[in-house]
């Protein structure tokens, strides 16, 4: 049975993710969707004291009672056509998610995020990244902006290193098929002598081979990465942004954790984080 696992802490953003799951669901002919929820939950930081003291008990059937909730509305969304099967336990959300996904040989995990002020973008943006890192499937994080519509296009941003070895081509190839969209692949960089690296003619080459003509590539000139994805995909009207999550050296970890935080806090198009695969 084809299968989604859908992370939830009941927020309005949760919930958008979940909507946009669901109807991802119905165009890709997933059957089941189960929802998770981690009472192992991150401290939250506010302002006002609490008085009541905290009663695990009653927060965990306060939860399950969302659950539930969070099913029947969905149900509602899809007319009972796809499966929808909800749990909650005390497993940290990223062994959860690896453990499920396998046992339930998932397609894709989602989660949904919201950056309302400075505290949260660095909070939940940093989260992001660690389970964009530990997640062991496709993950995909859905902004609370994102509504589903038709589209026409995917975008898969490329950096040009050891494309041959380590990009997952026939996943790729394959989400653009079932969606019956448009694949394009884009590099951003820019030309500057002290910048030129010596392989990225032969990596182009290698980029060529692997998709062909089944994808349209683009190699765009910016300085500022960020900006010249979400300027790429804006102006061919994407529906989703795909990358590769690589492996990394510790200075080479830093920088591309702060290109993530960045595209998590400005990017309102869903991003697909893709495993890379070493051939």
């Amino acid at each position: 049975m084809k299968t989604i696992l859908l992370a939830t802490d009941f927020s309005d953003a949760a919930f958008n993710a979940a909507r946009y799951a669901l109807s991802l669901s119905i165009q890709l002919n997933i059957e089941r969707v189960l929802i998770y929820h981690s009472f192992n939950k991150l401290p939250i930081i506010t302002e006002i004291p609490i008085s009541e003291p905290y009663n695990s008990d009653h927060l965990e059937e306060e939860c399950k009672e969302e659950l539930n909730k969070l099913k029947e509305a969905l149900n509602n969304q899809t007319n009972n056509s796809v499966v929808i099967e909800v749990l909650a336990d005390h497993r940290s959300l990223d062994l959860a998610i690896n453990q499920l996904a396998s046992s339930y040989q998932v397609e894709f995990v989602v989660i949904g995020t919201s950056v309302k002020n400075q505290i949260e973008r660095i909070f939940i943006g940093s989260n992001a990244v660690d389970l964009i890192r530990s997640t062991e499937y496709p993950l995909l994080i859905v902004p609370q902006s994102a509504t589903y519509d038709d589209f026409n296009s995917m975008v898969y941003a490329c950096d040009l290193k050891e494309v041959a070895q380590t990009v997952p081509v026939r996943m790729i190839k394959s989400w653009a098929d079932n969606l019956q969209v448009r694949l394009l692949v884009v590099n951003v960089d820019y030309n500057d002598v002290g910048h030129f690296d010596p392989d990225t003619i032969t990596e182009q080459y290698k980029l060529h081979e692997l998709f062909g003509d089944t994808a349209e590539l683009h190699y765009i000139d910016r300085k500022d990465l960020i900006t010249g994805i979400i300027d790429f995909a804006q102006e061919h009207r994407a529906g989703m942004i795909f990358l590769v999550v690589r492996s990394y050296d510790f200075l080479e970890r830093l920088f591309h954790r702060s290109i993530s935080e960045r595209l998590l806090w400005h990017v309102k198009l869903p991003l697909m984080f893709l495993k890379e695969i070493k051939r």
